[in-house]
């Protein structure tokens, strides 16, 4: 994934799915006066961005990471809807984006276990399924982790507005012990 610069505050932002990059997305706008319309905070064009680490050496780099399990139900409860809802984001209950040309493996009804099961043996590479490592650079970037994100961000960016709640579902997905051991040896980097 890229990185939104922050020239004013040199800092750049490596913004990973599902652990709060909308919340970010809109409180690094509000700091670098950026107006955003509605539902387009992740267009291209809204930020200025970078996928090159060593272009900004000299500014501070971070990331927020989210335990695995976590990930992958906000995943499950935002684009699998039992509710079989179909509009310009989904087809009968399916988000048409990320699970674009795969939607005969996902169905409405299902259990974040088989969510779980399928999502290992497909290996999608979208943003949102890709494991997180795999998203910022590997070297000299500052990880804050979702669970202790208000502390963290307090004290590595403390210019950055408040962060509102977004993209909330409803939660719904029992965690079988089967889904927690398959994210935990598809993600094994990301607990780390």
């Amino acid at each position: 994934m890229p990185g939104i610069i922050n020239h004013k505050r040199k800092t750049v932002y490596w913004y990973i799915p599902k652990v709060a990059c909308t919340s970010m997305k809109l409180a690094m706008a509000e700091d670098m006066g950026i107006a955003i319309p509605d539902g387009k905070v992740h267009a291209d064009g809204v930020f200025e961005i970078t996928n090159d680490f060593n272009a900004y050496s000299d500014y501070f780099h971070f990331t927020i990471r989210r335990n695995p399990v976590e990930r992958a139900l906000s995943l499950f409860n935002d684009k699998i809807r039992p509710d079989r809802l179909t509009n310009d984001t989904y087809t009968d209950g399916i988000e048409n984006v990320v699970f674009a040309g795969f939607q005969q493996w996902f169905w409405p009804a299902m259990t974040f276990e088989q969510f779980v099961l399928i999502l290992a043996s497909l290996r999608l590479q979208d943003p949102h399924i890709a494991p997180q490592w795999t998203q910022h650079p590997q070297v000299n970037i500052y990880v804050i982790w979702i669970e202790s994100l208000s502390l963290e961000l307090k004290k590595v960016v403390p210019w950055l507005p408040p962060l509102g709640i977004h993209n909330q579902s409803v939660k719904r997905g029992e965690v079988t012990e089967l889904a927690r051991l398959t994210i935990r040896h598809h993600y094994a980097k990301d607990f780390l």
